[in-house]
């Protein structure tokens, strides 16, 4: 059977969706595009994977019987990938262990929900017009309360153990990762994370050591495309 194919958007959260998989041992052809001007996908992109919307990350795949399956958010990659080609998996724990599945999918699913609180910033950054400087500051000083917060709750959980989830590393380190590498790498809302955050920032250059993360790193590189984010500049 193919290998299924990831549609990844440099400097997107795609980049979970690949890491994840490098950890679990899953085989992916991963077909990267570069953004315009840093900014929007390519065309191709959207016309390439099928998906509508033209987001990353998408999955294509062959289910059980053969039939085409599009897959798209990045925490539902990365759960069908760990699902249905690793079952059981402690990245990604199964319904035997409910105190922990739990616990990944609710970090998952923060990374992809209210850990966007960034994303506003983002935007106005982007698209500000020549004299808009005054304005998108004093917007990202009023939105950066959030930003805190959200990075607040990941410092309060690695004051317990080396991961989100106490000492195991999961699928949920993945997800949170990324958020956190671009709020503190581009300072989105804050100013020092080095200082403000030091769990988080120790916890993030840990991951960035794995065996797994390097190897997602070194792919997405030598495919044309970037991946700025990175603490440890790699």
């Amino acid at each position: 059977m193919p290998a299924p194919t990831l549609f990844c958007l440099e400097n997107s959260r795609a980049f979970r969706v690949a890491w994840l998989a490098n950890e679990l041992g899953v085989d992916l052809n991963v077909r990267y595009y570069p953004r315009i001007e840093g900014k929007k996908a390519v065309p191709e992109m959207a016309r390439d994977s099928g998906y509508t919307l033209g987001k990353s990350p998408c999955i294509q795949d062959a289910g059980p019987k053969g039939e085409e399956l599009s897959v798209v958010e990045s925490g539902n990659c990365m759960q069908y990938l760990a699902e249905r080609y690793k079952p059981g998996s402690p990245l990604f724990p199964s319904t035997d262990n409910f105190a922990a599945r739990t616990a990944v999918i609710g970090w998952i699913d923060f990374a992809e929900t209210i850990m966007t609180h960034s994303l506003p910033i983002i935007y106005a950054q982007w698209f500000a017009r020549p004299g808009d400087e005054g304005a998108v500051e004093n917007f990202a000083d009023k939105a950066s309360g959030n930003v805190h917060k959200d990075l607040a709750l990941a410092e309060e959980a690695l004051q317990k153990g080396q991961y989100l989830c106490g000492d195991a590393f999961t699928a949920a380190d993945i997800a949170v990762a990324f958020s956190c590498e671009y709020v503190i790498v581009k300072k989105v809302g804050i100013k020092d994370g080095e200082s403000d955050f030091p769990k988080v920032v120790a916890w993030l250059k840990r991951l960035e050591e794995r065996e797994a993360y390097r190897k997602t790193y070194d792919e997405t590189i030598k495919s044309g495309v970037k991946y700025d984010f990175n603490m440890l500049k790699l």
